[in-house]
């Protein structure tokens, strides 16, 4: 079963806000994302509000220092 499946027809449209529920998105996330952090991101949606053009988290992050951030992977990206 894919995301606007399991969501259903009361999802609004693609156009609006960032509704990505595509199989896209999960295979971004199946690419770039280590076993543990898809947990971690599994266990947070199983606490996540999920409203009408709400945005999931994308990744997990472990610490930040100015403009850096760093993902519990320890791959750093700069807010720059």
């Amino acid at each position: 079963m894919n995301k606007r499946e399991q969501y259903g027809a009361g999802q609004p449209p693609e156009s609006e806000g960032d509704v990505n529920l595509s199989d896209r998105r999960a295979e971004w996330q199946h690419k770039h994302l280590g076993a543990g952090t898809q947990a971690l991101l599994r266990e947070d949606a199983r606490h996540y509000l999920h409203q009408s053009l709400s945005t999931p988290c994308l990744n997990v992050l472990a610490k930040a220092e100015g403009s850096w951030i760093e993902d519990v992977e320890g791959k750093p990206s700069s807010a720059r």
